[in-house]
């Protein structure tokens, strides 16, 4: 029936969706008119429900339809394509070469493994990877691949503790990271940040302000954070956070 002014109400509804993980679910409540969205061509308000943390909700507007730009939290963004040049900012791999130990774990991009949501992926690989993943044994050197400067040391920042088996603490995020800006070979800034996730508490042999060259060891490998084992998350961001594909930049895995 009608809910009348200040009057609550709860209601239980079953969904039937199709196999897999959905990013959200959403109805029309009054799907024979009432109210309409005059600022998106008079199209009706749907309900959208998230099965878990969106990041990109940011406290906006939840509601649809899914029109993209209306800043909701369920509005798929655009996959941007990476850049294919290396820019000679980069050299080195950010783990031993040569080593039979070393596994590419997930690369960047689409992917069926819980990550960030709100990116423009099918529904066999609805969340998206932002960097590359490189397992091998606890304690593996992290290294430098590019002249740089250390910005910053330390527990990666969250809101939600990850509980994967696995985990070590701080369980938030990229855990215990490693943060570095390129530099040109004058020392001017570079327009990429290269981090580094998951690595041992305390393991860093650099600190903020360091100048770094590559091949420079800079922590070890753990499993700290969102982490189900250990590895070391790897990501290129450019100046407006963007995320890149890290094998544009330091080429394929080298066996």
């Amino acid at each position: 029936g009608e809910l009348q002014a200040g009057e609550q109400r709860m209601v239980t509804v079953a969904i039937e969706g199709p196999p897999g993980n959905a990013h959200a679910a959403g109805f029309t409540p009054d799907p024979t008119g009432g109210q309409r969205r005059d600022n998106l061509g008079n199209a009706a308000y749907v309900l959208w429900f998230l099965p878990h943390e969106d990041p990109y909700c940011a406290g906006e507007n939840t509601v649809g339809p899914s029109v993209q730009g209306d800043g909701g939290a369920v509005y798929p963004k655009p996959l941007q394509s990476t850049p294919q040049a290396r820019y000679g900012y980069f050299t080195g791999w950010p783990v031993p070469r040569g080593s039979t130990q070393v596994h590419l774990t997930q690369a960047f991009g689409c992917t069926d493994f819980p990550e960030l949501t709100g990116f423009d992926c099918p529904n066999d690989r609805p969340w998206f990877h932002t960097g590359i993943d490189l397992a091998s044994a606890r304690g593996t050197p992290l290294l430098s691949v590019m002249e740089g400067i250390v910005t910053y040391v330390g527990p990666s920042s969250g809101t939600r503790e990850c509980t994967f088996p696995g985990a070590e603490p701080p369980r938030y995020n990229l855990g215990w990271m490693v943060q570095v800006r390129v530099v040109d070979a004058t020392g001017r800034p570079g327009p990429y940040v290269v981090k580094y996730g998951h690595a041992i508490v305390g393991s860093e042999q650099v600190q903020v302000g360091d100048r770094v060259r590559p091949g420079q060891v800079l922590a070890r490998m753990g499993s700290t954070g969102c982490s189900t084992g250990v590895h070391l998350h790897f990501m290129v961001q450019d100046q407006s956070g963007r995320f890149l594909d890290p094998f544009n930049f330091i080429g394929s895995p080298q066996r």
